[in-house]
């Protein structure tokens, strides 16, 4: 459930970032309390351990702010919604994934002649980390 929860989401603002260059910011708490409820249901534990999740997108704020062209402060806030959901080490690693991702992409339009300047929305990569994660067979 908390797959689907994630993967719908992801879509939804993956395709608001793609239109609108932007996500929106109005459903977030609700989202990240519908996370928390799925992930307390799923695992359980302590109201401190679960608000740990959102610690990666919480850290990703400065960030957005200090470096407004790396990435925004809407892509921290999926990430809290992302460590609601699935709690902060395996947010960690959709970041990396995602971040793996983008810099293919970065590299690609360099190889076609495009500038190093070029900006494009992050939130698709999330989601094709997401889908990647969960087509990963489990280890044993």
């Amino acid at each position: 459930m908390r797959d689907f929860f994630l993967i719908l989401f992801l879509t939804w603002y993956a395709f608001s970032d793609l239109k609108h260059r932007e996500v929106l910011v109005l459903p977030v708490p609700f989202l990240i309390a519908a996370g928390l409820v799925l992930r307390y249901r799923a695992e359980g534990g302590s109201l401190p351990a679960l608000l740990s999740g959102l610690l990666p997108g919480i850290a990703l704020i400065p960030v957005s702010k200090c470096r407004r062209r790396w990435i925004g402060c809407g892509d921290a806030l999926v990430f809290m919604v992302c460590g609601a959901v699935c709690g902060g080490g395996k947010t960690l690693e959709l970041m990396f994934i995602s971040l793996v991702f983008a810099g293919l992409m970065g590299i690609l339009i360099l190889m076609r002649g495009g500038n190093k300047d070029t900006e494009f929305p992050f939130v698709p990569f999330v989601l094709a980390a997401a889908l990647a994660r969960l087509c990963q067979p489990p280890l044993p």
